[in-house]
């Protein structure tokens, strides 16, 4: 598998696992709140906690491999002033490190969270921080894929739309026979 392919698969499932912790996250904050006794789809606060911290946790393992993959760019950039780069790399630098904070921040104080709230019986500041931060990562992550949509869709064509018409060419000249 060649390169591009293998950052797109990576990139496609951090956006699934960036929608679970999400999606989970929601759940946790507005429909199911702390140490409540209701039920969501038929689980409850502690499994859609489970699930949250388990999507959590892969996405820094594939978060971690993006970064290691993408090492080579991050390390040419690292050695470049600030004013020779472009607008749109200056951007995007900034918005990854917005990302890397927030995701970095929200998932201390998420941990901090957890791990105070099982000794108190109200939200703490280390959960609203959680959330806050987790926002601001999700809303920084759109960013950078708005930022990455050109080469987004320009994979999506080569990899999956050329396959696709490959796959039915494939299939026409197997029912021909």
């Amino acid at each position: 598998m060649k390169q591009t392919e293998q950052n797109f698969w990576l990139d496609l499932s951090l956006f699934v696992t960036l929608l679970l912790t999400v999606f989970t996250g929601l759940i946790l904050w507005l429909v199911v709140p702390f140490k409540s006794a209701g039920s969501f789809l038929g689980l409850d606060h502690h499994l859609w906690l489970t699930i949250h911290g388990y999507a959590s946790l892969v996405s820094i393992a594939g978060i971690a491999l993006h970064v290691a993959w993408h090492k080579t760019w991050l390390k040419a950039l690292r050695n470049r002033t600030t004013s020779s780069l472009t607008r749109k790399i200056k951007a995007n630098r900034m918005v990854n490190r917005i990302i890397w904070i927030a995701f970095l921040a929200a998932g201390v104080f998420g941990i901090l969270g957890w791990v105070v709230e099982k000794n108190e019986s109200q939200l703490n500041i280390f959960s609203r921080l959680h959330v806050v931060l987790g926002i601001c990562w999700m809303m920084g992550t759109i960013v950078h894929l708005v930022f990455h949509r050109k080469w987004i869709s320009s994979t999506i064509k080569r990899l999956l739309l050329n396959n696709v018409g490959t796959l039915e060419s494939v299939h026409a000249g197997l029912t021909k026979e």
